[in-house]
């Protein structure tokens, strides 16, 4: 199984298009190329329950903070079903429960600078925490970064350089095909990334 991890706006839903077009069945997905029953029945319940915002956005969830789900592996592969890649972006806000019942999975990190981040969310509709504010959006991306940098020390992750696939480097991205045993398909990746719907 492989996890897509990161920040919101930070490049996952290409990522995870990526991914497809290099084998990776992404199950029954909606928009953003996430399985939204994933969020709805899983991550959401999670966060509510712990007393934060159900969509990871504010008020956040302190890793240290996290709570145990005894059945939280079989929770999620009765969801995701036969899908063999799924994004779980705010599931770096309780990482701990995820190492722990899924030790075997494969974590990508999609990376973005920080800074791009906050400006795309200060402008993105649905990234409705902060507003327009950049210094407060900046620090919700520094602490998704932190987050996926703790959880890289305790899972088998390798990150993606969001913003360098766009511009045609292709190194990080072909290493984190390889590690996870996916079929590198150089065309198929081109033909993902469409200057009218992905933004460097």
């Amino acid at each position: 199984m492989i996890f897509v991890v990161g920040a919101p706006r930070s490049g996952t839903s290409l990522t995870m298009g990526l991914l497809e077009a290099c084998g990776a069945n992404l199950g029954n997905v909606g928009g953003l190329n996430q399985i939204h029953a994933v969020r709805d029945k899983l991550t959401a319940p999670y966060l509510r329950k712990a007393g934060v915002d159900p969509i990871a956005q504010h008020p956040l969830m302190d890793p240290a903070d996290w709570y145990d789900v005894p059945d939280w592996r079989g929770q999620v592969l009765d969801v995701v079903g036969e899908a063999t890649a799924v994004k779980v972006v705010p599931a770096v806000t309780f990482w701990p429960l995820w190492a722990k019942h899924f030790p075997d999975a494969k974590y990508v990190f999609v990376y973005r600078d920080p800074q791009k981040v906050a400006e795309s969310c200060a402008r993105t509709a649905f990234m409705k925490a902060h507003g327009e504010d950049v210094y407060l959006w900046r620090a919700y991306a520094d602490y998704y970064h932190g987050c996926c940098a703790q959880m890289s020390q305790h899972t088998d992750m390798r990150t993606v350089m969001s913003q360098d696939v766009l511009k045609g480097d292709y190194e990080s991205l072909f290493s984190v095909i390889d590690w996870a045993g996916l079929n590198w398909d150089k065309q198929a990746v081109k033909a993902v990334i469409r200057p009218d719907r992905w933004h460097g």
